[in-house]
């Protein structure tokens, strides 16, 4: 082979592998680790991840011994969203997680047992459901939005030291929304019975950072 042939031939390889590498570098991931309330990691977790960007499928993947889990060539979106579910723990879920191409989001969760949120004895034809949302360093948080949908609606707003409360509701599947601006909007999924007052917490954690 001539000296231009072999030069030319080099050109076309390069041509042909500089745009895989760059697209390399703009893969979008979701990557993080599962634990419960105590800080044990838990393996075994089902993690989902969906959004528009998927054109209706969703992705899914288990957390490994370790407790952490990884997506990875996520096409660049604003509205994803990951829930976590474990048998014996509430469903946990986290929305409008925000993408960047070239970036790894990093999510971590913490998920609490369902026994966790503790029953006593009240109305036998009604339950209420009370407690308190905290930050990650367990700081109660006002002005955060608390809906409830299940068979009925309601919604309310989080008092000074993170206190809300939801009083005369039907038994039923009931799924817990809490947002503010800034954070990521937490959803957890519960059963609530009559003649309960159930209390729990719920926790915000300030929309992630990417990084590199």
């Amino acid at each position: 082979m001539t000296y231009s042939l072999r030069l030319f031939a080099a050109f076309a390889v390069f041509l042909f592998l500089t745009p895989i590498g760059a697209r390399a570098q703009r893969e979008s991931q979701i990557a993080g680790v599962v634990r419960d309330t105590n800080g044990n990691v838990l393996p075994g977790v089902s993690v989902e991840v969906s959004g528009p960007a998927l054109a209706g499928t969703i992705r899914s993947a288990t957390t490994d011994a370790n407790g952490q889990y990884r997506f990875v060539r996520l096409p660049m979106v604003d509205q994803y969203t990951v829930s976590y579910s474990l048998a014996g723990f509430w469903t946990e879920r986290r929305e409008g997680l925000e993408l960047l191409f070239g970036f790894t989001l990093p999510m971590n969760v913490k998920m609490h047992a369902e026994d966790e949120m503790k029953s006593v004895a009240g109305q036998a034809d009604s339950a209420t459901l009370s407690g308190t949302v905290v930050d990650q360093f367990n700081f109660g948080m006002a002005g955060v939005s608390l809906t409830m949908t299940g068979p009925e609606r309601r919604t309310t707003t989080s008092e000074r030291l993170g206190q809300f409360s939801f009083a005369d509701l039907p038994a039923g599947d009931y799924e817990l929304r809490a947002s503010r601006e800034g954070d990521t909007t937490a959803v957890r999924r519960m059963r609530v019975r009559l003649g309960t007052n159930v209390t729990g917490r719920i926790e915000l954690h300030p929309r992630p950072e990417v990084q590199r």
